[in-house]
């Protein structure tokens, strides 16, 4: 069962990934418009603000915990499962796909670690950008503090998302892998998200989409994921807020 590569990148899925790193945001200005006919892009800054507002706002403030659960499918493979994801704030969060004859995929973090689990290959420890990227999904509401997050933010033009508009935002971490954002000009949120590779192309695409609301939270439903060797999608059926769970969710399997 070819599974192994697809489902690694699950740390990606449904939660737009956070970054733990405080650096300053360094607004790289647009390029002077040559005619008048060019149009103005907004700051950075400003498409955030937007973002974050059309997510919810402040109601992310009174997030403790969120509970998400429904289907995965690999498309490339023809194989489908059950696919949960736990996060407890500030810095829990573990990621279950559940593939029928395969067993269970995980990643997890518990704020001191991170770790993977494959039922062909056992566990094994996450580190450095890969750990960063787990961690990313952990914090509920990212969605406020992205502008504290990232060394750079610059909008870098607009661009069609299907049919539909979205301003390109460039995004680099303090560590790791630069990312491109999309954000829907008419709506504000986010409907792509691209994680760069080392040879500088695009290693992972993810599309949102569907967004539903949710205590007065988007989130969206279905998200699209693609690199080049892959496609799987995940389709979220029930999410729930603020609801108790137990640290020991996150614990670190004994090897």
């Amino acid at each position: 069962m070819k599974l192994r590569a697809s489902v690694l990148m699950l740390t990606l899925a449904v939660a737009f990934p956070a970054a733990a790193f405080q650096a300053a945001v360094q607004e790289k200005p647009a390029a002077a418009a040559p005619a008048a006919t060019q149009e103005r892009l907004p700051a950075a800054a400003e498409v955030l603000e937007r973002y974050a507002a059309a997510v919810g706002g402040k109601a992310l403030e009174r997030l403790t915990s969120r509970v998400s659960k429904g289907t995965i499918e690999v498309v490339t493979f023809g194989s489908s499962g059950t696919y949960e994801q736990y996060i407890k704030a500030p810095d829990r969060v573990i990621n279950i796909s559940s593939f029928p004859g395969f067993g269970d995929v995980i990643q997890a973090a518990n704020g001191q670690a991170g770790w993977a689990s494959m039922p062909d290959s056992g566990m094994r420890e996450l580190a450095g950008p890969e750990l960063a990227q787990v961690r990313r999904g952990a914090e509920l509401n990212r969605a406020l503090h992205l502008k504290e997050q990232y060394a750079t933010l610059a909008v870098t033009g607009k661009t069609k998302v299907g049919a539909r508009d979205a301003y390109v935002v460039q995004a680099t971490p303090a560590a790791g892998p630069a990312e491109t954002w999309y954000f829907d000009v008419e709506t504000g949120l986010l409907v792509k998200f691209e994680l760069a590779s080392e040879s500088g192309g695009t290693a992972f695409t993810m599309y949102m989409e569907d967004y539903k609301e949710v205590d007065g939270i988007k989130l969206p439903y279905t998200s699209r994921q693609e690199t080049p060797n892959f496609a799987l999608n995940i389709r979220i059926t029930e999410v729930t807020h603020n609801v108790p769970i137990e640290d020991s969710r996150f614990a670190k399997p004994a090897q």
